[in-house]
């Protein structure tokens, strides 16, 4: 079991051990913590009651753990595409390569100075984490991403874990909940279910199939793309539940209410209604956050561009799509604000859409201002968000994921799927947001309990067609079963037309795979993967060989064999 050993707090040139159980009075301010068992777990509490302006420095929680000799831990990733898995103790996470920095330091926590960093960066995950061992998880997590993200360090050379609060710089005037952390042991599902009901969050959305132009047309996309696609789904009877255009409907990124009227010539609500006409639910996609430097926004409205410590734009990412840098905009610009709630009132109000994907979405908190944490912007961010699309359908991408609880129906829970299952160059750079089917589907498998308690897991989309495809059959129908069996919201960007008689069949199973009741995940080797679940009132096991080479199985008495990337389920 995780036992906390000690904490301690430190603001301008004061440092303090703080005493466990009770107040401490101090002449700037007096700290209240507080220990309960709740929840077959224990919670630690700590407020902070300033008696004057405080500019804090940090905030670390120490626990002792006993790591078990086959321990793994979990490291979750700073945001949605961050590849997070299972480490052994004797990993580390790769370091983002220096040539690739400026392109993408934004994008992870590669940059973050709170990570202590040698050869790679030591063990850590955001939020939450536990340790695994045998069929139990120590697990240990942040009931309050609202007031400053959580890191926690994993150091098992001295048998610690060690939580850390984003705070630096944040100045205090008033009383501020600086820890909230819940610990408890047992069968991680269970574990979890006792995490999110501490936290009040439980999302349960439908489990829902649908379309998405990005995979195949990426921004290259029209009114007659989308609609040639759309009746090829009515025409050849394929059950969807959403029809979702993405990037490309505008002419920039940054001017959403822009649409490029030569691709659009009757505009995004006859979209919509033809849509809706068909069947489908409309779904459209929007990355609010960011600017490219060809938008009017970013030649026109230079104070609502986010500016760095030295008053300089700051550039998120680099995407020649997007005519080659992008910006993120400062969320707390009044004139901003307006402007959104105007975009998202035509989005989904005006052209009537029913689902919104909301992309890119940790660039509203790269840099805080001094009187706010990270966590802090994010959550305004996301609260305005839930409040503009109102009871419509979110789906989160590109999120830090403790701000996304209960905050977004469905969330994206890995990274980007690709048209081949690595992408090389990116995983050269060690980039651990790329695009890249094997670092998706590890965060898959390791997100899955996240599923219909903090959102409905998005696990990208699966690609059947042959057309424009390296993956093979065994990658494409492992993408397929895990989607299905770990996900709520599986999509596709395959025309139908495309597909012959078994992969119609093929996506049309999607709904069956998705009634099943999932009891456990096991990892047994990196990217060797066991599944037990329900389905139809029967347990069944599906293994996943997502390695290039032959690995051998165990049930039971029987030893069978995997070939690369194959998956089967028994």
């Amino acid at each position: 079991m995780i036992h906390l050993k000690s904490c301690n707090i430190s603001w301008g040139d004061q440092h303090l051990d703080v005493p466990l159980g009770k107040k401490t009075f101090l002449d700037d301010c007096y700290l209240d913590f507080t220990r309960e068992e709740r929840n077959k777990g224990v919670r630690y509490q700590l407020q902070i009651h300033p008696k004057v302006n405080l500019q804090m420095n940090s905030i670390k929680a120490h626990f002792s753990f006993t790591y078990p000799s086959d321990a793994k831990v979990f490291c979750n990733g700073f945001q949605s595409w961050t590849s997070s898995r299972n480490y052994g103790l004797k990993e580390s996470i790769p370091k983002l390569r220096k040539i690739a920095r400026p392109f993408f330091k934004y994008y992870g926590d590669s940059s973050n100075k709170l990570l202590r960093t040698k050869q790679g960066q030591q063990l850590h995950s955001w939020s939450y984490g536990y340790v695994a061992s045998k069929d139990e998880i120590n697990f240990i997590g942040s009931l309050n991403e609202k007031t400053g993200f959580t890191i926690i360090n994993y150091t098992p050379e001295i048998n610690q874990i060690t939580v850390e609060i984003d705070c630096k710089g944040l100045e205090l005037q008033h009383s501020f909940p600086i820890l909230d952390i819940w610990v408890a042991s047992g069968q991680e599902r269970s574990v979890l279910e006792r995490y999110f009901s501490e936290m009040n969050t439980k999302v349960t959305p439908p489990k829902v199939t649908g379309w998405t132009s990005w995979y195949q047309h990426y921004t290259d996309i029209s009114e007659k793309i989308i609609l040639d696609n759309l009746n090829a789904f009515v025409e050849e009877k394929i059950p969807l539940d959403f029809f979702q255009i993405d990037d490309g409907y505008q002419k920039n990124v940054g001017d959403w209410l822009d649409v490029d009227q030569e691709k659009f010539p009757n505009g995004m609500g006859h979209i919509s209604r033809s849509i809706r006409n068909a069947g489908f639910q409309p779904g459209i996609w929007i990355a609010p956050f960011v600017c490219s430097k060809d938008s009017i926004i970013f030649k026109n409205q230079p104070s609502w561009i986010l500016k760095d410590q030295k008053g300089k734009p700051i550039k998120v990412g680099y995407n020649p799509m997007w005519g080659g840098w992008f910006y993120a905009l400062d969320f707390y610009q009044v004139k901003f604000q307006e402007y959104l709630i105007g975009v998202f009132h035509s989005l989904m109000q005006k052209w009537n859409f029913d689902l919104v994907k909301i992309d890119f979405l940790f660039a509203a908190c790269i840099a805080p201002p001094p009187n706010r944490t990270a966590g802090q912007v994010m959550n305004d961010a996301m609260t305005f968000i839930r409040t503009q699309v109102g009871d419509k359908k979110i789906i989160g991408c590109g999120v830090p994921l403790g701000s996304a609880f209960g905050m977004v129906d469905y969330c994206r829970i890995g990274a980007d799927i690709h048209l081949e299952w690595e992408h090389k160059l990116l995983n050269f750079l060690r980039k651990r947001e790329r695009v890249s089917c094997r670092a998706a589907m590890r965060s898959i498998f390791s997100r899955w309990s996240l599923d219909g308690l903090a959102f409905g897991n998005d696990p990208d989309v699966i690609l059947l067609r042959k057309e424009g495809n390296k993956l093979s059959e065994y990658q494409k129908q492992s993408i397929l079963r895990a989607n299905a069996l770990l996900g709520s919201l599986v999509f596709t960007s395959d025309n139908p037309e495309q597909w012959n008689k078994k992969e119609k069949e093929d996506f049309i199973s999607i709904k069956s795979l998705q009634l099943a009741e999932v009891q456990s995940v096991h990892q047994l080797d990196i990217d060797v993967y066991e599944v037990i679940f329900t389905n139809e009132n029967i347990q069944k096991t599906a293994w996943f060989n997502l390695t290039n080479r032959k690995t051998k199985m165990k049930k039971l008495e029987d030893e069978f064999e995997l070939a690369p990337f194959e998956s089967i389920i028994v």
